[in-house]
């Protein structure tokens, strides 16, 4: 009987539920009833299908500009240039394997302790008057607007602090 009362189940009887429900009515009033509400529902079947008539242009425009924003979304991830936010990842990741061989520690690692203890650190912080064009960096800044790869567990302040060591690196060494 439950079954039948409620109206998400597969076995429901709108029969069953309506003489459940107002069970002081009459027969006649319960069948007068299940008709307005079927001539109730084509009416607004009807005008869905109008809407969908009036609108089917709409509908395209909005499944064409959905299809072209995921295109451009997976081109941005398999961009062999590193636009990618999987590239940007590993590179972090590589960031950080240069930096842990090197004996720079990250700002997580220190807490509120100056890196300053160790000598490569203190250089790696010390300005270098070397030039610096566009394209030295460009393959590590080529990052996407957002994110689609969960974050790595790292906190952001360290990648921040491990990459401008890294820059530092580079360019010191070059």
């Amino acid at each position: 009987m439950r079954d039948k009362v409620i109206y998400s189940s597969p076995n429901f009887d709108p029969k069953v539920f309506l003489s459940w429900v107002h069970k002081d009515m009459s027969a006649a009033d319960l069948e007068a009833g299940a008709l307005t509400l079927k001539t109730d529902l084509k009416g607004r079947t009807q005008q869905k299908k109008l809407l969908v008539k009036e609108n089917f242009d709409c509908f395209v425009s909005c499944k064409t500009t959905i299809d072209d924003i995921e295109s451009k979304l997976r081109q941005i991830e398999e961009d062999p240039e590193g636009a990618g936010t999987a590239h940007l990842y590993s590179v972090t990741l590589k960031i950080s394997g240069v930096a842990n061989r090197c004996g720079i520690r990250s700002s997580q690692d220190l807490g509120d302790e100056q890196p300053r203890d160790n000598p490569l650190t203190v250089s790696c912080q010390q300005p270098h008057p070397r030039p610096v064009s566009s394209h030295t960096l460009s393959p590590t800044c080529g990052c996407p607007s957002t994110a689609k790869h969960p974050a790595p567990t790292v906190a952001l302040s360290s990648v921040f602090f491990l990459l401008q060591q890294a820059f530092v690196l580079k360019l010191y060494c070059l």
